[in-house]
């Protein structure tokens, strides 16, 4: 059965390349070779952006027709300016998906994804068990995970994962993602979501930690369809985590030291947490209290104390993100969630190793020590939004 469906998923997959026109390159003194066979820094996208946007209605039949270009990097930056035009249509990028490039493959998976290309499911499918790893400025990523999260924003499915392998992240499970296919391809995208999310309400609901977790993996992945199912899983009280630091010092430190600290993050609530946490985050505002008199000599501070109630400072928001309203967090915001969501049983705590200092001035430091809480900005404005995750503690450096 499992060959049945491989074999009907590639049959698929063929017939959308057999209906694929024939690519042709560009027309004799067209500027659009030359700026797409060359680095792709962003001199280079700006200059292609302000041809294509010159080009005006035949911009995507311009760019598909790169299709044919001898050099990957042409087929590849082709591919990367209409997704940038918006060239939302499968029938634009046919013609790319007769070559095996990884890059291109890569940027296909982009454009199916930014703008919500269901036809191109096929073509997902065909690469998650793509093993190809590339490595960018941007950071290192592998085809087959992207063909997975491309897949879970197109279907809402919250399909289980393979166990990790050692030192990687947990796999799709292609034979899985085919049997879904086999069994839905012909339904409406519409129907697809709609059932994803049924199946993500039920994982959350359950048991099962790993599947809990895959369902907010792919709420964020899924953007503004489970925004507000993502919104109502990770919601909690402010007063749901209790937040301390606690620095050690083997004694008093001075301006150039690096203190070793630990940020302790507890569930005191009665109820399981979902977080989505990202980076550490530390800050040393100099405390502008006034100078200690004669009569009340200040105590000096080595950070061993933990207030609690402490009133927090700003949070430090995700790159990228909107500091207004909830529905103006953008997909790519939420999709940044993906794979950093934990879970904190009623009690249970987390642990973070931070390291505060050097400081430039000697003085009394009140310190703002905690993890970015990426989940913020989807309750921005509201009555409840919990407040960061953080703690402060005085710490007083010596010169």
């Amino acid at each position: 059965m499992t060959l049945f469906r491989a074999q009907r998923v590639a049959l698929l997959f063929g017939v959308l390349l057999l209906g694929a026109p024939r690519a042709r390159g560009g027309a004799p003194g067209d500027p659009l070779p030359s700026l797409l066979t060359d680095d792709w820094d962003e001199a280079r996208r700006s200059a292609v952006q302000e041809r294509v946007r010159a080009l005006g209605s035949s911009a995507c039949p311009t760019l598909a027709g790169y299709a044919a270009a001898h050099d990957p990097r042409a087929r590849e930056h082709a591919v990367r300016a209409m997704v940038d035009a918006g060239c939302a249509d499968l029938a634009d990028y046919r013609g790319f998906f007769f070559y095996t490039s990884d890059w291109v493959a890569d940027t296909l998976i982009d454009a199916a994804v930014r703008h919500r290309i269901a036809a191109a499911t096929p073509f997902l499918l065909s690469h998650v068990e793509d093993r190809r790893r590339l490595v960018s400025d941007d950071g290192a990523r592998v085809i087959a995970e992207q063909a997975d999260r491309g897949l879970r924003r197109l279907t809402a499915q919250p399909i289980p994962r393979l166990p990790a392998d050692r030192g990687g992240n947990a796999p799709g499970d292609p034979a899985a993602w085919r049997a879904w296919y086999a069994a839905h391809g012909a339904d409406a995208p519409a129907l697809w979501i709609e059932s994803g999310l049924t199946a993500i309400g039920r994982d959350l609901a359950g048991a099962d930690a790993a599947r809990r977790l895959v369902a907010l993996d792919t709420l964020a992945l899924l953007g503004a369809p489970g925004r507000a199912a993502l919104a109502a899983a990770l919601r909690r009280a402010p007063a749901d985590l209790d937040v301390g630091l606690v620095c050690l010092p083997d004694e008093a430190p001075r301006v150039l030291d690096q203190i070793p600290c630990t940020l302790t993050i507890t569930n005191v609530g009665a109820h399981r947490l979902a977080l989505a946490i990202g980076e550490p985050s530390v800050r040393l505002d100099l405390h502008q209290a006034p100078a200690p008199t004669a009569s009340a000599p200040a105590a000096p501070s080595h950070g061993r104390d933990k207030p609690r109630g402490a009133k927090p400072g700003p949070a430090v928001p995700p790159a990228g993100s909107s500091a207004g309203a909830a529905a103006m967090v953008s997909d790519a915001d939420l999709a940044f969630m993906a794979g950093h969501f934990l879970e904190l049983a009623p009690g249970a705590a987390l642990h973070r190793a931070l390291i505060v200092g050097p400081v430039k001035t000697a003085g009394r430091y009140d310190v703002h020590a905690g993890v970015i809480d990426l989940a913020r900005p989807l309750f921005a404005g509201s009555s409840d939004q919990p407040g960061p995750i953080e703690s402060v503690v005085s710490l007083r450096f010596e010169p």
